[in-house]
């Protein structure tokens, strides 16, 4: 009888301490189901994160082409002048005039900027070249800008 009432008691140690092991490792199990979800919702937020940055992005870069278009009409414009003026073209001629038209607010605050030379009908505008370069300049500012807007925000 002794011998049943030691394995009685073995078989309830033994059965308390697998309820034990069993408990702890349920606990370990669910902690880890929590953490995965946590890790889940973690990055369902970055995935989120990084579309709202992409069509940031996006916007800048689209904002970057109309810019840069921009001032590639108006590169290109100063550049024909330049050099209609260097070839001499006639001022009666109908394309020089529809070109003096469109690029006159363009240039307007540079004509006689500096001095102009020419030989005979031929002319060399300085002027015309310093508003290309400051136009230049302008371009590259707001270029700068763009970027610093379009930058990621990072926290620190």
């Amino acid at each position: 009888m002794s011998q049943d009432l030691k394995l009685a008691e073995d078989e309830a140690r033994r059965h308390a301490e697998h309820e034990k092991v069993k408990k702890h490792v349920g606990d370990e199990v669910r902690a880890e189901i929590e953490d995965g979800a946590d890790l889940k919702r973690k990055a369902i937020g970055e995935v989120g994160e990084t579309e709202r940055e992409i069509r940031r992005a996006r916007v800048f870069a689209r904002i970057r082409q109309v810019v840069d278009f921009v001032f590639y009409v108006v590169y290109a414009l100063i550049g024909i002048e330049i050099v209609l003026e260097l070839i001499g073209a006639r001022e009666r001629a109908g394309f020089k005039h529809v070109m003096n038209t469109i690029t006159a607010p363009l240039l307007g605050p540079f004509r006689d900027l500096v001095s102009d030379p020419s030989i005979g009908r031929f002319q060399f505008m300085a002027s015309w070249v310093v508003a290309l370069l400051a136009y230049l300049l302008v371009h590259v500012a707001i270029r700068a800008l763009i970027r610093l807007f379009a930058q990621r925000r990072t926290s620190l």
